[in-house]
């Protein structure tokens, strides 16, 4: 068990039904997008899947958010092969941002000042 605080795009939702023993369960699944820039300028992007606790709510698709990442992993053991299982939770979000702005038409974005 793991928290990790970073900054994060959401990219898409999912909404993910099911029953188990017998209860309906509903859960919203997130996927998220790190992009981190390395010593060497080289950028990396990391995407995982995560959930989110009640505390935080909705994630707006779109939002940059500030958060705290809870990760706990299982590992399970069938015929002899060993698998690991990672899973993610969101605990704690902060909007700090939106990638969905309005650019306005790109007449709009035309300058024509001569600097000289």
């Amino acid at each position: 068990m793991k928290t990790q605080e970073t900054t994060i795009r959401v990219l898409s939702k999912e909404t993910k039904t099911g029953n188990t023993n017998g209860r309906d369960w509903t859960i919203d699944e997130y996927t998220l997008l790190e992009e981190l820039e390395l010593e060497n300028g080289a950028i990396s992007e990391t995407k995982v899947k995560a959930s989110t606790t009640q505390g935080v709510g909705d994630l707006e698709i779109g939002g940059i958010y500030k958060v705290v990442i809870y990760i706990t992993s299982r590992e399970t053991d069938k015929d002899g092969k060993k698998s690991l299982w990672n899973s993610f939770r969101v605990t704690r979000a902060e909007k700090i941002g939106s990638t969905t702005t309005d650019t306005g038409s790109p007449a709009d974005t035309v300058n024509d000042d001569i600097p000289f």
